[in-house]
C-alpha cells in the first residue's frame, strides 16, 4: 500500500500534462496536495478531477488512489481501477503497477473473502491478460515496484511461465534501484547460501553472509520491517555476524513497533522468558497480543499470528504474567489450532478427551488427527522463512505421545464415527472466523437459528460451523452440522444438528401470538470478538406486530425496543414467563439493491434503533415443515423473575461461530503482503 508520502512524490513528480498545459501551471498541483495532506479531500478532489478530466496521468492517478482507500470519497474499487487504467494506458509507470496489482486482488477474490465475484464478470480473460501487460510496461519504464511484482509473477509462475532466472533478474532490477523488498529477496538469498555451505567452505559462506547483513542494513535505512527483522535474527548469536544482543533487540523494536508479527512474537518470548533482558511479563503479555490479535482489515484477512496465539494460551492458562482466565486461554488455543498449529491441535485434544466439561471423543480424535495428519514430530508451524531461521522453541509435545492418546480414544468410537472423522480432515485447510450469531435448542438434537447466520451474503455454506460452551476450565467449541434442507432464507430460518445429545434443557415456545406493549426479553452472544462468552440480555417492549413495508418480512416479523447487538441474531426473544415468542434478528434480508456494489438482490440491511423477530407461528412452520415435531409449547402464562429467565436462557442458548477455509491460490496469498506484490 503506498503510504501518503510516496502519494505526495508520484503526484507532485511532473512536468507537462497530457492536456497541454504549461510548465509553470504544474505548480497548480500544490492546491490538490496540500489539501490532501491537511485532509480537506473535497478540495484535492476537485483539482484532481478537473487535470485528470483534461486526461492528465497523475491528476488520474491520484483519483485513483483516492477512490481505492475511500479518502473524500466512498471507497469504489471499480472507480479506482478505471482512473488507474486511465493512467496506465497513458504509460504513467505508478499507475501501471497499481493497476496491475488490483487486477490481481480481484481475480484472487482478496478483499473478498467469500469469492464469487471475479470469475463472473463479462471481462474476465481480459483482466487476466491485463495483469502481465501493466507490470511488464511498468518494469520497461525503470519502475522498481513493477520490476518486483513482475519478479514476483515469474517466481510462481503466475500468468507466465514459472522462469526463475528471469525471476532473478527483475529482482536485481529492483535491486539496484534501493527498493526495500528486492534488497530483502537478495539478504535472504545471500543469507541461505551462506548457511548451505557454511561446513564446506566456511570463508565462502562468511562472505554470502556479510553481503547479506550489508543488503540487510540499507533496506533497513528505509524501516523496511522484514530488514529489521532480519537484522535483528544476525545480531542474536548468527554464523557470520558479532553477537550483539542490545543491537538485536533495538530492531525487532523497531520492527515491531511498524507491526511485524515475527518480531513482536520474538518480543513477547524474550520478555516472557528473560533471556538476554530482564524479565518482564507485562511487556511479554503486550508484544504477544499484539501479534495474535487478528487483522479483519487486511486484504488477506489476517487471523493473528498462530504461536502467538498458542503462547498466550498457555500464559493465560498458568497466570504467568496475567490473572489466570480460561475463557482466554481456551479462545487463543482455538485460534491457534484453526490456523493449523499442530502444538494447538494436540492441546485442543487433550482438552476434548480429559478436561472437565469438555469431554468429547470425537473432538478429541479430530484434533489428534489433525495434529497427526503429516508424517515427523510435531512442530510449531513457521509459515515464513525468516521464522525458521529465529531459532524459536519448537514443540512441546512428541507425536508418539499424541499416536498413543488418538489410539485410546479411537477405540471409544464406532468405525462408521472414525469414518466421518476422516472424511472432515482429508480436505482441511486453516480456517479464519467470519461470523458469528446466536442459538438455541429446541430439543435434545436441534438448534434454531437465522439462515443468515450460517450462510454468507451469496446464500454459500461456511467451511465449519461450531458452537461454544462456556465452562469453568474455559469454552469448549464444538462442531455441529446441518438438518439436510433445513436452512431457508426466504423465513431466515435455519436447524443445526449436535449428535452428542443436549442435557442441560430445551427452549419452551409461547404458542399464541405477541401483542402491542408485552414485555419482551433478549439473551444472546453479540459481538463475541470483544464480549465474553457468558452471554448478554437486554429487555424492551412489543412495538409493532408488523415487519418493514417489504413484501418479503411484512407479515413474518414483530417489533420491539430490546437492543439488539450484531451476533444476536437468531438468538430467542423470552416473555415474562420465560417462554419464546420470537428469533432475534438482527440483520434483514430485503429485496432492496444496492447500486454499484457486487452483492446479491437480497442483501443484509442493518438497521438502526429497528430491533425485530420473526413470529412463533412463523417458526412453528418452518419446524413443521422440515419434520421436527418434538418440540415444547404452552399457554400459560405465569410471570417468573428476569433472573430465572436469563438463568435458563443460558443452560439451552449457545453462540455459533462461523468459519471460512484459507483457500490455495496460484500465487499464495502471503506474496501479497510482506514478501510479494507491493503498492
Amino acid at each position: 500500500m503506498r503510504i501518503l508520502v510516496l502519494f505526495v512524490i508520484l503526484c507532485t513528480l511532473l512536468s507537462v500534462g497530457s492536456s497541454g498545459e504549461e510548465p509553470d501551471e504544474a505548480s497548480n498541483y500544490d492546491v490538490g496536495i496540500a489539501a490532501y495532506k491537511r485532509g480537506h479531500y473535497e478540495v484535492a478532489l476537485y483539482d484532481f478531477e478537473k487535470r485528470a478530466d483534461q486526461g492528465d496521468p497523475i491528476a488520474q492517478f491520484c483519483l485513483g488512489y483516492m477512490y481505492k482507500h475511500g479518502k473524500g470519497v466512498k471507497a469504489n474499487s471499480q472507480t479506482a481501477l478505471d482512473w488507474y487504467k486511465k493512467a496506465a494506458k497513458q504509460n504513467y509507470a505508478p499507475a501501471l503497477n497499481d493497476a496491475a496489482v488490483m487486477h490481481v486482488l480481484l481475480l484472487e477474490d482478496i478483499g473478498h473473502p467469500f469469492g464469487k465475484i471475479a470469475k463472473n464478470l463479462p471481462n474476465f480473460t481480459e483482466t487476466k491478460e491485463s495483469i502481465v501487460d501493466f507490470f511488464q510496461f511498468g518494469a520497461d519504464m525503470g519502475d522498481p515496484i513493477a520490476q518486483y511484482n513482475l519478479g514476483v509473477l515469474y517466481s510462481h509462475g503466475y500468468e507466465v511461465p514459472k522462469d526463475a532466472d528471469m525471476a532473478l533478474k527483475l529482482f536485481q532490477k529492483a535491486a539496484k534501484q534501493d527498493y526495500a523488498p528486492a534488497l530483502v529477496k537478495f539478504a535472504m538469498m545471500r543469507l541461505l547460501m551462506g548457511y548451505e555451505i557454511k561446513d564446506q567452505d566456511p570463508e565462502k559462506a562468511r562472505e554470502q553472509v556479510a553481503t547479506s547483513l550489508k543488503l540487510s542494513q540499507k533496506a533497513a535505512k528505509k524501516d523496511y520491517p522484514p530488514a529489521l527483522f532480519i537484522l535483528a535474527l544476525m545480531y542474536d548469536e548468527m554464523f557470520g555476524v558479532e553477537t550483539d544482543f542490545e543491537k538485536s533487540i533495538k530492531y525487532h523494536k523497531r520492527a515491531a513497533e511498524r507491526g511485524f508479527a515475527e518480531s513482536q512474537f520474538f518480543l513477547g518470548l524474550r520478555y516472557a522468558d528473560g533471556f538476554k533482558v530482564k524479565q518482564d511479563l507485562k511487556e511479554a503479555i503486550r508484544w504477544l497480543t499484539k501479534a495474535a490479535a487478528p487483522n479483519p482489515k487486511a486484504l488477506n484477512i489476517d487471523p493473528g499470528h498462530a504461536p502467538a496465539q498458542l503462547q498466550l494460551a498457555i500464559m493465560y492458562g498458568q497466570g504467568k504474567g496475567v490473572p489466570q482466565n480460561y475463557e482466554k486461554a481456551s479462545r487463543w488455543l482455538f485460534a491457534a489450532a484453526q490456523q493449523g498449529l499442530r502444538d494447538a491441535q494436540a492441546y485442543l485434544g487433550d482438552a476434548f478427551k480429559s478436561w472437565k466439561g469438555w469431554q468429547d471423543n470425537e473432538e478429541a480424535y479430530y484434533w489428534y488427527s489433525l495434529a497427526l495428519r503429516d508424517e515427523g514430530s510435531l512442530d510449531v508451524m513457521f509459515p515464513t522463512i525468516l521464522q525458521a531461521l529465529s531459532r524459536l522453541p519448537l514443540s512441546r509435545l512428541s507425536s508418539a505421545e499424541v499416536a498413543a492418546s488418538r489410539e485410546l480414544i479411537g477405540k471409544k468410537l464406532s468405525e462408521e464415527q472414525r469414518s466421518k472423522i476422516h472424511e472432515r480432515i482429508a480436505n482441511w485447510r486453516p480456517k479464519f472466523l467470519v461470523s458469528s450469531g446466536t442459538g438455541f435448542y429446541i430439543n435434545k438434537k436441534h438448534i434454531l437459528t437465522n439462515a443468515h447466520v450460517v450462510r454468507d451474503v451469496y446464500g454459500y455454506k461456511y467451511d465449519e460451523v461450531r458452537i461454544a460452551f462456556p465452562k469453568k476450565s474455559g469454552i469448549a467449541f464444538h462442531y455441529v452440522g446441518e438438518q439436510r434442507g433445513a436452512v431457508d432464507s426466504k423465513v431466515d430460518l435455519a436447524l443445526l444438528v449436535d449428535e452428542r445429545k443436549h442435557t442441560d434443557g430445551v427452549a419452551i415456545f409461547r404458542n399464541y401470538p405477541v401483542d402491542f406493549g408485552d414485555d419482551v426479553f433478549l439473551f444472546g452472544y453479540p459481538l463475541t470478538n470483544v464480549l465474553s462468552y457468558r452471554g448478554n440480555s437486554t429487555l424492551g417492549i412489543v412495538s409493532g406486530l408488523l415487519g418493514t413495508i417489504s413484501d418479503f418480512d411484512s407479515d413474518n416479523l414483530f417489533q420491539h425496543t430490546a437492543l439488539q447487538q450484531p451476533g444476536n441474531s437468531g438468538g430467542p426473544v423470552f416473555d415474562h414467563a420465560g417462554n419464546v415468542v420470537g428469533v432475534s434478528v438482527s440483520v434483514l434480508l430485503t429485496d432492496i439493491k444496492m447500486e454499484g456494489r457486487p452483492m446479491p438482490d437480497r442483501i443484509q440491511l442493518i438497521p438502526r434503533h429497528a430491533n425485530f423477530a420473526i413470529k412463533f407461528e412463523v417458526i412453528e412452520r418452518f419446524l413443521r415443515k422440515n419434520g421436527i415435531t418434538d418440540f415444547a409449547s404452552t399457554d400459560l402464562d405465569i410471570p417468573i423473575d428476569q433472573e430465572n429467565i436469563y438463568e435458563n436462557a443460558r443452560k439451552f442458548t449457545v453462540p455459533i461461530l462461523c468459519f471460512k477455509n484459507k483457500g490455495k491460490k496460484p500465487l499464495p496469498l502471503e506474496e501479497i503482503g510482506i514478501d510479494g506484490l507491493k503498492q
